[in-house]
């Protein structure tokens, strides 16, 4: 079952949203290569396209961290009988007066 928002999907979503959200999302895979539909840099480019690029980034952002964060192992006690660190520390390899 895929959801979007929360609400499970049960048909293709190009059916449901309209061709401009497409066109939207087909011209951010340019813009993460350098494409930009007007010549010259990014200050050149509509201010409305590039908050959308911007929301669609910051969107693809917040989703690849929460499935990172869904994938790692809950803190606790590990299969060996261990503790699990809930955010691991960089081992230094010094002792405890860090010399």
């Amino acid at each position: 079952m895929r959801y979007f928002l929360g609400t499970p999907i049960f048909a293709c979503p190009r059916k449901f949203l309209p061709a401009w959200v497409w066109d939207v999302v087909n011209l951010y895979a340019s813009w993460e290569r350098g494409a930009m539909p007007n010549t010259g840099g990014v200050l050149a480019q509509p201010a409305v396209l590039v908050d959308a690029m911007t929301v669609i980034a910051s969107t693809l952002g917040n989703l690849a961290r929460a499935r990172a964060e869904a994938s790692r192992p809950p803190p606790g006690p590990t299969p060996e009988g261990g503790l699990r660190a809930s955010h691991p520390v960089p081992f230094s390899g010094r002792g405890k007066s860090g010399r």
